[in-house]
């Protein structure tokens, strides 16, 4: 009886992250496209970037709880779920956005709901492989649109080259 209930909370919990990826994408459609696009361009830079950020705000979070924890300072606590809220907010947006990547690039003949709807049911399928998508497919997608997501907001600025010089 216990495994019938954990796939059906598996199947309402796919439908419901499609549903949510679905929905993200009509309310912040300009932010969703912008990091698809980052995301496209330059997938290790922004799995870098996704990476570097998660660790360095993850630590002040862990450094910000553990103070507030040990020292009974637990105004530091607000500061550490204001970060984990923003992180949270950025993990969901960029992996909105990587949903739409998948489903255009494995599905192009299909309309842009269908590609949505498959991309993210695709997504959530290939993060449910017990190890493999647990501990590598998931971070890897959310780290690669969390850095999209700041490799779109801080655009990098390119050099120009002047040949009279």
């Amino acid at each position: 009886m216990e495994t019938f209930s954990l796939i059906i909370i598996v199947i309402l919990g796919a439908i419901t992250l499609t549903a949510f990826f679905l929905l993200m994408d009509v309310f912040f459609s300009r932010k969703i496209e912008q990091i698809q696009q980052v995301a496209d361009q330059m997938t290790g830079r922004s799995f870098l970037l996704g990476l570097v950020n998660f660790l360095f705000f993850g630590a002040i979070c862990v450094a910000l709880m553990s103070l507030s924890e040990n020292f009974g300072l637990w105004f530091l606590s607000i500061p550490a779920l204001l970060i984990i809220l923003v992180l949270v907010v950025g993990l969901l947006l960029g992996l909105s956005a990587i949903t739409q990547l998948v489903g255009e690039r494995v599905f192009p003949e299909f309309d842009p709901l269908k590609q949505k709807i498959w991309g993210a049911s695709l997504l959530i399928l290939a993060c449910l492989a017990p190890f493999v998508g647990w501990f590598g497919f998931l971070p890897f997608v959310a780290l690669l649109g969390l850095g999209a997501l700041i490799g779109g907001w801080f655009p990098r600025r390119r050099k120009v080259h002047n040949p009279e010089q």
